[in-house]
């Protein structure tokens, strides 16, 4: 309530502070009187001196809200001479009209001597990318094109930029598909791109109060190019094939100056999919679909032939897709900015799975591998909504609101047939079937105002986030162990019905205060208010009654609350040069567990948390092409409410257990790297090297025991050859790696050289049978590519890369292995004659050092053929053969403490398909955009230069162009 009542005070004073004034103007040629977007307006307050800096936006305007006075104004755009006026605001608001910029004949003859575009540039943290450098074909998406740019790199799905996954991509500094990765890369045409940006975007809070919090996400910002900013462009397909494939979709772009709308749908069985991960989640525990951790994606599964080219999807198996998705931003007048989209789909996946695990740590020896197949149909379905609304109240005050919904719906069957096995003689074979039914709700919102007084560099800010998540799951497992060395054979048949629901409240506040001209002290609180429930109910099947029969042993409802307050102080300092900028913080934080077993029996009881949270970032600029950066923060983490749920659940095999420990404890990391990045200009290259570790304190960790006996086991009863796991905190778990890029064109082969290498060392801690095994990792990774710049008509691309594994493990280390994985692949794209297209993609993966079944190479091989028509050759007429050896696989290996596992899916294999695409391409061209992304004041770029001065008038919201850090 004293936070309530203190934001709502806050408003009513804001009110009363006096009242304020227009001065807008628009900026336009001398000579033809075309606006002139991306201006730099800077107007200052006499006789104090302060500053406010905006730019012109779209359609060449500019705003600011001012209280009566003298001001000098200041306006300057590249290749015109400056232009400066004094002015006077007295009790009325201001429109200066069309003020007109002349041409400056010396800065053009100068930029027309120099203006040659360089590969890359640095932007203090950020890295700008130039899209022309790169060539690729008409019909390339935005993924095509990353792919050719050093740094970026696609691997199975996934995007990585500079050695982390990128886990955002912006349109112009505003949010596309929410945070949907693929979406965004696969429907928008390459053509359309200017520049690509790749930053560490700072949360919200920390864009709106200018200090670091330490939170920050891996993002990409695609600059379209000016001359695309207006129209409608896209494409529709269709396509039919053998063995009953088929597909067929389409997307419309609509972009308007300050306006855009997409919109997109398709449908097809050739695991085409443009949704990420977050559309897959959220409903999959307690499934009954058995399984151990979480197991990446491996191998090539499907094609992609929407664009007539070839991608690799994201789930095992063969998946059949339908999806819709649409996407909208605009600027309802000078103060709001708003963006929003929708994305649902269905998808029907079959997936079919061996695997072979071998137990590295086994003391007692009942059995040291095991043996399984599976094969598993899921259904999935999901609707996404995103909004984000930055509202600017006046040139002091700004709100700014995301509101993220998504729900799930999933439904999956699973046959498992497992044997476990000492060397090569049986012990135990299991036959089992699962069925489960899951629906689920994930709400969060993030909600922010921030004030700036009139004083330079003092400002406040208020923030609440609130999230509310409920999953249900309704699951069925019936299976048979037959037991070879014991005379207990297991037979269950059970259903299990599980609701997991929470809601959280984070309230913040942050206060800055300026020291001198150039540093400045922050007072910031933050709390959370956090409860979690779980209610799990087992019943066994009766003949001639059903699921009737209560289970206790395996029913429980626990709670968890895990309140937070945290209190801090920040420094931040920046040299007058700007070469040097460092951000400093320091918390306390007070934190509580407290677990509540409500059903069968109730307990109760609860543990404090005293830490000192500090986090550090300094920044120093080399140069304007030489960066570099390093950053610490530590941080806690509660246990999930599953880990601490003291409830024995069982797998669909009959012989394996897990169960909660309510006696976790938070575990601490800490996390630092340090990034190094460069572009020389002369040479058109580029050179990033970067190294992060982390260390956990009280790690949560599993630890497993098998029964050789009928016995009691962390309160459970298991027979002879069972299982259980429960999680514990343990230290000793670290993780350090280390990645290298250098790019460089080579101008007598007209084409891109990128080199990457990379190492990593990781120490994960494990008990098994109660002894505990340190496994230690050591990686290490190299790869060369080569990318055509030759014409838009030939586009290629070959390269490889191996990466080496090695594996320590304290405990056994006759059970040390070392396995090595070389990926190469060549990839040519090549327009001839009259519209003629010849496309083709090799990759070959060779897998060494693995189980004898899974230790093979294989290839796979993807044609095409086709022939443009219409005169724009909007339209193409392909067809392509996917898996031309029909050889495709998928393999992969999975390394835990106690265990390593590799795994063998079924993939898509060969089929013909024949396939149509029209592209649809209508640019009206404007003269009224910038060229750097900058839509409206309050800009990212913008942002960067007042918050470094600490001026007042920094909204810290708006997207756009360069981003802040």
């Amino acid at each position: 309530m004293k936070i309530l009542f203190t934001f709502l005070l806050t408003i009513v004073t804001f009110q009363v502070f006096g009242q304020s004034f227009l001065l807008e103007g628009t900026i336009v040629d001398a000579k033809d009187n075309s606006v002139l977007p991306g201006a730099s307006v800077l107007l200052t307050r006499l006789p104090d001196s302060v500053q406010s800096v905006v730019i012109s936006n779209t359609a060449g305007k500019f705003a600011f809200q001012l209280n009566p006075g003298r001001y000098h104004l200041k306006i300057s755009f590249l290749s015109y001479q400056t232009l400066e006026r004094d002015l006077s605001i007295s009790n009325a608001p201001v429109n200066l009209g069309n003020i007109a910029l002349s041409a400056d004949a010396r800065q053009l003859k100068e930029v027309q001597v120099i203006g040659k575009t360089p590969t890359a540039v640095q932007k203090n943290d950020t890295t700008e990318l130039n899209a022309k450098a790169f060539k690729t074909n008409p019909d390339a998406n935005a993924d095509d094109l990353v792919q050719k740019m050093p740094g970026i790199s696609v691997q199975d799905g996934q995007v990585k930029a500079q050695g982390e996954n990128v886990q955002r991509v912006l349109v112009d500094g505003k949010t596309y598909f929410g945070d949907d990765v693929n979406a965004t890369l696969k429907n928008l045409p390459a053509e359309v791109i200017d520049k690509i940006q790749i930053f560490d975007e700072q949360s919200e809070q920390s864009k709106a109060s200018g200090f670091d919090d330490g939170t920050r996400v891996k993002t990409l910002n695609i600059v379209t190019r000016t001359d695309r900013r207006n129209g409608q462009f896209g494409r529709v397909y269709a396509g039919a094939g053998t063995d009953g494939r088929y597909q067929a979709g389409g997307s419309i772009n609509m972009f308007k100056p300050g306006q855009r709308l997409t919109i997109l749908g398709q449908s097809n069985s050739i695991n085409q999919q443009n949704f990420s991960g977050e559309d897959l989640i959220g409903v999959s525990n307690g499934s009954g679909q058995g399984g151990r951790g979480n197991r990446g994606s491996g191998g090539d599964r499907g094609g992609n032939g929407g664009d007539a080219g070839f991608a690799v999807p994201q789930t095992n198996g063969i998946t059949q897709t339908y999806s819709a998705g649409l996407n909208y931003s605009d600027e309802w007048g000078k103060k709001i900015q708003v963006s929003g989209s929708y994305f649902g789909n269905y998808t029907d996946n079959d997936a079919f799975e061996k695997s072979f695990l071998q137990y590295v740590v086994n003391p007692g020896r009942l059995y040291n591998n095991e043996s399984s197949i599976t094969n598993a149909v899921t259904q999935n379905s999901n609707h996404r909504f995103n909004f984000r609304l930055e509202y600017e109240l006046d040139s002091a005050n700004t709100i700014f609101i995301r509101p993220r919904l998504s729900l799930q719906n999933r439904a999956a069957n699973t046959d498992l047939t497992r044997t476990l096995g000492l060397d090569s003689t049986a012990v135990t074979r299991t036959v089992g079937q699962s069925r489960s039914d899951a629906v689920g709700i994930n709400f969060n919102n993030e909600f922010n105002f921030r004030h700036q007084f009139a004083k330079r560099g003092r400002s406040l800010t208020i923030g609440l986030n609130t999230s509310f998540n409920n999953r249900s799951t309704d699951a069925y497992n019936q299976t048979a162990t037959e037991q070879f060395n014991s005379t207990e054979d297991i037979a269950i048949n059970q259903r299990n019905d599980q609701t997991v629901k929470g809601w959280s409240l984070n309230p913040s506040v942050t206060y800055s205060e300026p020291l001198t001209k150039f540093s400045q002290l922050q007072l910031n609180y933050s709390g959370i208010i956090q409860r979690n429930e779980s209610d799990r109910r087992a019943y066994n099947f009766i003949p001639d009654e059903g699921y009737t029969s209560f289970d206790p042993r395996f029913s429980n409802t626990f709670v968890n609350e895990n309140p937070q307050q945290r209190l801090g102080l920040g420094y931040r300092l920046r040299t007058p040069d700007n070469k040097i900028n460092v951000n400093l913080n320091g918390s306390y934080q007070y934190s509580e567990l407290n677990n509540k077993r409500e059903y069968l029996t109730k307990n109760q009881f609860s543990r404090g948390f005293h830490n000192v949270v500090p986090s550090a970032n300094f920044r120093y600029n080399i140069n304007k092409q030489k960066n570099l950066r390093l950053f610490y923060s530590g941080a806690t983490n509660p246990p999930a409410v599953e880990q601490l749920q003291d409830v024995t659940t069982i797998s669909n095999d009959s012989l394996r257990f897990t169960v909660g420990n309510p006696n976790l404890n938070q575990y601490y990391r800490h996390f630092a790297n340090i990034r190094y990045s460069a572009a020389n200009l002369e040479k058109a290259s580029t050179f990033f090297v970067g190294f992060n570790g982390a260390i956990n304190q009280n790690a949560i960790v599993n630890e497993t025991i098998i029964a050789d006996t009928t016995t009691v086991i962390f309160g459970d009863t298991l027979v002879k050859n069972q299982q259980i796991t429960r999680p514990r905190n343990l230290n000793g778990q670290y993780n350090v790696n280390g990645f290298l890029n250098y790019g460089l064109p080579i101008k007598a082969i007209k084409s891109n050289v990128n080199v990457d290498a990379n190492a990593g060392f990781n120490k994960n801690p494990g008990y098994f049978n109660g002894l505990l095994n340190f496994s230690r990792t050591q990686t290490y990774g190299l790869g060369l590519s080569i990318s055509s710049n030759i014409s838009e008509k030939l586009d290629f691309t070959v390269g490889s890369n191996g990466n080496l594994s090695l594996t320590q493990n304290s405990a056994a280390p006759d059970q040390n292995t070392n396995y090595v994985i070389v990926n190469n692949r060549a990839r040519l794209n090549w327009i001839f004659g009259k519209g003629l297209v010849l496309q083709t993609d090799f990759t070959q993966r060779i897998y060494s050092g693995l189980s004898s079944s899974f230790n093979q190479s294989y290839s796979l091989w993807n044609l095409s053929v086709g022939k443009k028509f219409f005169p724009k050759q909007n339209g193409d007429l392909r067809l392509l053969v996917y898996d031309l050896l029909n050889q495709n696989n998928s393999i992969q290996r999975n390394i835990y403490p106690t265990y390593i596992e590799d795994t063998e899916t079924k993939t898509l294999r060969r089929y013909f398909m024949l396939t149509f695409t029209y592209t649809i391409r209508n640019y009206k061209g404007s003269n009224n955009n910038n060229s750097d992304g900058n839509f409206r004041p309050g800009n990212r770029e913008n942002n960067q230069r007042r918050n470094d001065g600490f001026g007042p008038g920094n909204r810290g919201f708006s997207p756009g162009g360069e981003p802040r850090n």
